[in-house]
């Protein structure tokens, strides 16, 4: 009887903050093989999405479904007020098919919304907690984007 407690337990209280949707999540890794974060495993609107050493915890599994990145909590890689200006901060928010949630992974890249403008780390700063932003992208003579923009689905 106390392990039906349990379970009911762990899925009524806990399930909303794993990312449940597919079985097959993946890491985004970026610049020094950090990965792509949802800061403190944070489910609420308007969490800060950054770079961290890579751990595999739920905060930094990702599914790519119908062009959203959807990750802890179910919630979508949306940029800060829906902003497409460069050095816009990325966050998580609930779902909602806005054009500010619908991204592109294509030839190592990550771009957006209606601006066409890609994912990156800011500066090449690769220490842990950095906040990745949204800006034009660089792609690289011959081919390629630029290391700070360049993402791995792992």
């Amino acid at each position: 009887m106390k392990r039906i407690h349990y379970a009911f337990f762990l899925t009524l209280f806990c399930a909303p903050f794993f990312n449940t949707s597919d079985a097959k999540a993946a890491l985004i890794t970026g610049l020094a093989d950090k990965c792509l974060d949802v800061l403190g495993s944070n489910t609420s609107d308007g969490t800060p999405v950054i770079i961290f050493h890579c751990t595999g915890t739920f905060n930094q599994q990702w599914n790519v479904v119908n062009g959203q990145i959807v990750g802890i909590g179910n919630k979508c890689l949306d940029t800060v007020g829906s902003n497409t200006a460069d050095g816009t901060k990325l966050q998580i928010f609930t779902c909602n098919g806005s054009l500010s949630q619908l991204w592109t992974i294509f030839g190592g890249s990550i771009s957006g919304g209606s601006a066409s403008k890609c994912v990156e780390i800011p500066s090449f700063n690769t220490a842990d907690l950095t906040r990745v932003q949204l800006v034009g992208c660089n792609p690289r003579a011959g081919g390629g984007v630029a290391p700070n923009q360049r993402w791995i689905l792992r």
